[in-house]
């Protein structure tokens, strides 16, 4: 392997003490950057079955948070980025994980959340608002 080249194989044999079938190589040396190179090349180990159900993972992340966006529930997971900020401040991906990570607090501090209502109820307008969200962020999931 020289210097800005890069080369996939498929269906590779791998060996360090027993020879195993399935694995797919992609390997890549970098070019020479502000006059530093690299000493050698690197070698990444693919699992085809691997990359895929992460790639379904990743795309049902996205189509839920793209989802809670149009569902105009995302302002109750996600933090308001604010007046100065021209770009969001999680992505669709990160406020979907965010969303089930947020169910998962409700029921966990459904009382602690109770009592505190109970003490403060000035608040309580907005918590009937975060309450009302919860149903489109189910059926998003």
């Amino acid at each position: 392997m020289i210097p800005r080249i890069s080369i996939y194989f498929s269906g590779v044999k791998v060996r360090k003490t027993q020879p195993i079938e399935g694995f797919d190589v992609a390997c890549k040396w970098k070019r020479k950057y502000r006059g530093v190179s690299v000493k050698e090349g690197w070698f990444i180990l693919l699992i085809v079955l691997i990359l895929l159900i992460a790639l379904v993972a990743y795309s049902s992340a996205i189509v839920q948070g793209t989802t809670l966006k149009i569902k105009n529930v995302k302002k109750y997971i996600v933090r308001d980025n604010g007046q100065k900020k021209n770009y969001s401040r999680r992505s669709t991906f990160g406020s979907s994980l965010d969303s089930q990570q947020w169910l998962k607090y409700l029921d966990k501090y459904a009382g602690e959340v109770q009592e505190l209502m109970t003490l403060t109820p000035t608040k309580r307008q907005f918590y009937q608002r975060g309450m009302r969200a919860i149903n489109p962020i189910q059926c998003s999931s």
